[in-house]
């Protein structure tokens, strides 16, 4: 409920988690970290909404700071900086097969997160680690750099 409702409880649990004794050390370490970093990319989408950049950029740099640690910890978490992600899509109707999106090129960066406007279906976005933002009006096969390094393109 906290992840979908509520997000800075969620954070709050969740920090609350990797602040445990021993903790640091523990196999799974990198599932909280996934989890935090999630969270802190879903509060920057909130802070967008209210035109907070500082907090847009507070929030992505903190989401980085933790999928960076879930990557060290468990490289296999890491499998976008190897070149080796991809996106699919599939329609929730019965019998539906997947279909493969493409994405952006991207140099030493991946895609953090990913978004679909619900009234329009083709219209996707995507926000990188290295706080790129890309969006697509016809499904993937087309995508425009919005904003690259943090920095709104003009």
């Amino acid at each position: 409920f906290l992840l979908e409702h509520d997000y800075q409880g969620a954070l709050t649990a969740f920090e609350a988690a990797a602040a445990l004794p021993g903790w640091e050390k523990m196999d799974g370490r990198e599932v909280v970290d996934l989890l935090i970093g999630n969270t802190q990319l879903a509060l920057a989408v909130e802070a967008a909404a209210a035109c907070d950049r500082e907090g847009v950029l507070a929030r992505l740099d903190e989401a980085l700071l933790h999928f960076d640690s879930a990557g060290q910890q468990a490289p296999s978490y890491a499998r976008a900086y190897a070149g080796k992600a991809s996106l699919m899509r599939i329609a929730l109707d019965l019998g539906a097969t997947p279909e493969t999106v493409s994405i952006p090129a991207l140099t030493e960066d991946a895609v953090a997160y990913i978004a679909q406007n619900p009234a329009r279906r083709s219209e996707l976005a995507i926000a990188t680690f290295k706080r790129s933002v890309f969006v697509s009006k016809d499904g993937g096969r087309n995508w425009t750099a919005i904003a690259r390094d943090g920095a709104a393109l003009e």
